[in-house]
């Protein structure tokens, strides 16, 4: 596998890199292999960083994609996406509360 970093931005606001990259492989990548790689060139910790999307065309061995990281896995957690979040397991999926159910549906009116 071999890792291109594009842009390294930093968005002071947030306190976290955006990080755009391209990366050539011969096999499909996997997330957690691609996130080592990409911490590891980077010197950031896995725990703080996310791989927010990585795009694929058809046939093609290259990929590029973006990732965020962020000083602290605290911050992470309050500014990434809470699905992305609970998709990749990095924090628990809220339960549904058990009050709220599916809207009444009213009865038809009769005709006249």
């Amino acid at each position: 596998m071999e890792l291109k970093i594009l842009s390294n931005k930093e968005n002071k606001t947030i306190g976290r890199k955006e990080v755009e990259f391209s990366v050539f492989s011969e096999t499909a990548i996997k997330r957690d292999e691609l996130k080592a790689e990409l911490c590891k060139s980077l010197n950031a910790s896995p725990n703080s960083t996310i791989i927010v999307g990585v795009n694929s065309s058809f046939g093609s061995k290259m990929s590029t994609g973006t990732a965020h990281s962020y000083k602290s896995e605290e911050d992470l957690k309050r500014y990434e996406n809470r699905g992305l979040l609970e998709r990749l397991g990095i924090v628990e999926k809220e339960a549904k509360k058990a009050g709220a159910s599916a809207p009444v549906q009213k009865p038809a009116e009769e005709k006249k």
